[in-house]
């Protein structure tokens, strides 16, 4: 239908339609004979054509209305205008509508159920709804992410050259999954077909026939096309300009399905916040603000769902090979429909094969609408789905394997999304899954596979990732992996353990378990990279006794020459201090001499960032001292004097802009310096080291903070030790992100070298600003302040007043309520992690009140009940490390 004809008809019944939507059973059922069934089709009639689903209670209505009709004993009345063949045909009709939107709601129960029906009168159907039920067959497959039993759906139906239409439909989908050779012969035959029928039926006042031939037309074009993988030969080129010509003489007849998709895709060409229920416009003159109270419904939805229907009428395939036709114009609908049809809008993106457009649809502002349950309810229909994706993907006959491609690359990013919402049990069903992908042949089908494993990870509470350990310690190691490979499929136990402890002694790991992995170390084969990594992280948590340890020192230093010192993934290049080692090898002196090394060799090197933070985290373990100290001063000093240029430097690049590296590296320098400093051993007499003035000076004449590392050298290079501590609490009131982050960096460094005994009042003005900023709930930075503070009331609890707790509580308290709702994309003003920060603080001051005796106030009792709340985000959750958390 046109769409001057589709908006006449869509004027003339919306107004009734959210009315009729509501019908009770009670009215339902007042109704008479054929009444009812006058209204249901005819309402239904009129929504296919308008292009816009069933609502409401109407799926329940026509389904009482088919199940009604469909009894042979029932008795028509006398002029009713309907007969038994009529009657038997629209309940077809009708079921056929309800098919639909089943499939497009994911309501797989209630679609079995009516197709169960329509195959028992398969016999009686007319051969347009025998078609019809077989390509809602094949596209309900679709829906369900099984691209292989569609696939044969298609290639058994029962070819009928009377309706070449539905004939190209069904070619149309053969070609989105793979077959485009037989896809184009088939539209070729369809197209030949009804010109030869228009030929013997000369358009008069039926456009059925013009109408069919240019959707074909379209069709035909589209796989082209596809097959020449989007670049038009000389052949392309001429059946464009033949089409053309021949769409330009059907454009009387309004039949051309190009200018159709162009004017709904046009509505949607912009981007979407949602229409509200109510909007407010501020007038010139002050103080006068205008209300508005939107009715009916919200048009660009209704464009939305006509697009999608419009594509689904067509029989658009949405891509082939190397080729995607309609992803901007179907990434444009996700955002509208998904508050309504969620399993539609994820069947759509599913059929594309992008990743990315599934950010569309399960963002962070979505996710915070789901209550747990509905989300458990999406892992019921998709999970399973996930699993035989695997399975396929593994198939020996790659022919049907590759059906399932596009699914291998949606799929990972829709879980990593959902799992920060679902229960448990669901996470370590996903854990399974990755286990099979990491043992894969065709691995490299599956896209985001890291960043699926992180997400999956991080959503889990500490004990759901104590319980999985086991199970990561017997993941198979990707085989053949090249540099990125590796990157992707790294030692899960690594990412287990990427936020909060998890505990040692609540790891289900035998001895015998360890042994094992030691024999394995032992024969020095492919796997012993891998299995160093899980050796270490288990002697990090306990886990091996005192001979298995030695045992793992011996086979770790065994071939290493001087001065070199044995390297495990996943650790920093000192982790062989905190291991045993064969006697006669001091580590440390290896250790030192390698991290000077790295520095030197890497001072022109874009990884220099990694060699900072290895020597930030090395200042916990290794003994640096005051001589060290001061070359490293004087060898970073070097460096900045040699890349501050850069500054000027703003131009846009792929990795970032030079300007931003160069202070990014700059800002690393100053934290690897500070953690070293406030690291060194104790000396009577403090010397001032000009080095580190000058380059202080340095660096701060080019805007780069430095509170962090004065505080880490006060008594070296300030003159004024009261003046750095206002400064210090200053910035953290500060308007610029970076500058905050220093000052509150700058004060956990205060704090840790600090003693108990110390008065308060040295810090007063620091400790006031931390508290004023959660107080009021400054928001630069307002997340990491929390954590900050969080982070000083477990270690350093004195650092506090009375009067600091209580302005804790305070903001806590109104963090709470502020934080309860209003996330906006994927949390672009920073909501939720606001709301998991602050649970951090709130489970620091939970503990502290226990280990004082206190009671519990009211804010502390509040954020507990929460961190319980099943349909919080994870990182919420999990904040709050207790049982459940």
């Amino acid at each position: 239908m046109p769409e001057d004809r589709r908006q006449v008809l869509w004027r003339y019944t919306k107004n009734w339609l959210s009315h009729l939507s509501q019908i009770s059973p009670a009215d339902r059922a007042g109704l008479g004979t054929p009444l009812d069934l006058d209204l249901a089709f005819e309402l239904a009639w009129r929504l296919e054509r308008c292009l816009f689903p069933l609502t409401g209670e109407l799926a329940a209505f026509l389904g009482e209305v088919a199940a009604k009709y469909s009894d042979a004993t029932l008795r028509l009345p006398e002029k009713a205008g309907w007969t038994r063949k009529s009657v038997f045909e629209a309940a077809a009709d009708i079921r056929l509508w309800l098919l639909r939107h089943y499939r497009e709601e994911g309501l797989i129960e209630q679609w079995l159920e009516i197709r169960r029906v329509m195959e028992d009168d398969f016999g009686r159907l007319l051969p347009e709804h025998r078609v019809k039920l077989r390509l809602e067959e094949a596209l309900h497959a679709l829906f369900r992410f099984d691209p292989v039993e569609a696939k044969r759906l298609l290639v058994d139906w029962e070819s009928n050259e009377t309706l070449p239409l539905w004939e190209a439909k069904r070619a149309a989908l053969v070609a989105e999954l793979g077959e485009t050779t037989t896809a184009h012969s088939i539209l070729e035959a369809s197209l030949s077909a009804i010109r030869q029928q228009v030929s013997l039926n000369p358009v008069i006042e039926d456009y059925t026939l013009v109408s069919q031939e240019s959707v074909v037309m379209f069709l035909l074009l589209a796989v082209k096309r596809g097959m020449a993988l989007t670049k038009l030969d000389s052949e392309d080129s001429n059946l464009l300009n033949e089409l053309s010509e021949r769409w330009n003489e059907l454009s009387r007849y309004k039949c051309d399905p190009r200018r159709e998709v162009a004017s709904l895709s046009a509505r949607l060409r912009h981007r979407s916040d949602g229409r509200k229920q109510e909007t407010k416009a501020h007038s010139f003159d002050l103080g006068m603000v205008s209300k508005t109270i939107h009715f009916g419904f919200d048009e660009e939805v209704v464009a939305a769902y006509g697009l999608l229907r419009m594509y689904e009428d067509i029989g658009m395939p949405y891509r082939m090979e190397h080729t995607t036709f309609v992803q901007a114009p179907i990434e444009s609908t996700v955002i509208r429909v998904r508050p309504y049809s969620p399993h539609w809008a994820l069947a759509n993106i599913v059929r594309l094969g992008d990743a990315k457009a599934a950010d569309g649809l399960f963002d962070r502002e979505y996710l915070a609408g789901l209550k747990r349950d509905e989300v458990d309810s999406f892992f019921e229909i998709y999970l399973p789905a996930f699993e035989r994706t695997i399975g396929m993907v593994n198939e020996p006959d790659w022919s049907k394997a590759k059906t399932f491609k596009l699914l291998a690359k949606t799929l990972p990013e829709v879980f990593s999304r959902l799992c920060y919402k679902c229960s448990a049990e669901f996470r370590e069903r996903l854990v399974s899954a990755l286990s099979t992908i990491y043992g894969s042949k065709r691995r490299k089908v599956f896209a985001g596979v890291r960043r699926f494993a992180d997400r999956l990870f991080d959503s889990m509470s500490v004990e759901e990732r104590a319980r999985v350990v086991p199970s990561l310690i017997d993941f198979p190691m990707p085989d053949e992996l090249d540099e990125i490979g590796k990157r992707e499929f790294v030692n899960p136990v690594l990412l287990v353990d990427r936020h909060e402890s998890v505990r040692g002694d609540a790891l289900p790991i035998t001895f015998e378990k360890i042994d094992e992995l030691l024999d394995q170390l032992a024969e020095n084969g492919r796997n012993r990279d891998w299995t160093a990594t899980t050796l270490v992280w288990l002697h990090d948590r306990g886990k091996l006794n005192q001979r298995q340890s030695e045992h793992l020192g011996d086979l770790l230093w065994d071939g290493v020459e001087a001065p070199g010192v044995p390297i495990v993934t996943g650790f920093y290049s000192f982790v062989c201090m905190k291991l045993p080692h064969p006697p006669g090898i001091d580590p440390e002196p290896r250790v030192k001499e390698r991290l000077r090394t790295m520095i030197d060799e890497r001072m022109e090197d874009s990884r220099l960032d990694e060699v900072l933070d290895d020597l930030r985290s090395s200042a916990r373990v290794v003994e640096w001292t005051r001589t060290d100290a001061t070359e490293m001063v004087v060898t970073l000093s070097g460096w900045w004097n040699g890349n501050k240029h850069w500054l000027r430097h703003q131009t846009t690049m792929p990795f970032g802009s030079p300007a931003d590296n160069a202070k990014r590296t700059a800002g690393k320098a100053v934290q690897a310096l500070s953690a070293v400093f406030s690291h060194l051993p104790e000396e009577d007499e403090e010397e001032e080291i000009d080095s580190l003035r000058e380059f202080l000076a340095n660096l701060r004449a080019h805007d780069i903070p430095t509170r962090m590392l004065e505080a880490a050298t006060l008594t070296m290079v300030a003159e004024d030790r009261e003046l750095v501590l206002e400064q210090v609490a200053d910035a953290m009131l500060d308007n610029d992100h970076d500058v905050v982050i220093d000052a509150l960096l700058a004060a956990r460094v205060l704090a840790r070298a600090s003693v108990e005994d110390e008065t308060r009042d040295k810090f007063a003005a620091v400790t006031t600003r931390l508290v004023q900023g959660i107080q009021w709930r400054y928001r630069v930075a307002l997340a990491d302040r929390l954590r900050v503070v969080a982070d000083l009331v477990k270690n350093q609890p004195w650092f506090f007043s009375t009067e600091d707790f209580a302005g804790l509580l305070a903001g806590l308290g109104q963090i709470a309520e502020e934080t309860s709702s209003g996330v906006r994309g994927n949390d672009e003003d920073g909501i939720i992690s606001i709301r998991a920060s602050a649970a951090s603080l709130a489970f620091a001051l939970f503990e502290y009140y226990q280990a004082t005796g206190s009671d519990e106030p009211e804010a502390i009792r509040r954020w507990r009940e929460l961190c319980g709340d099943p349909d919080e985000f994870s990182e919420v959750k999990n904040s709050w490390m207790v049982a459940g958390g």
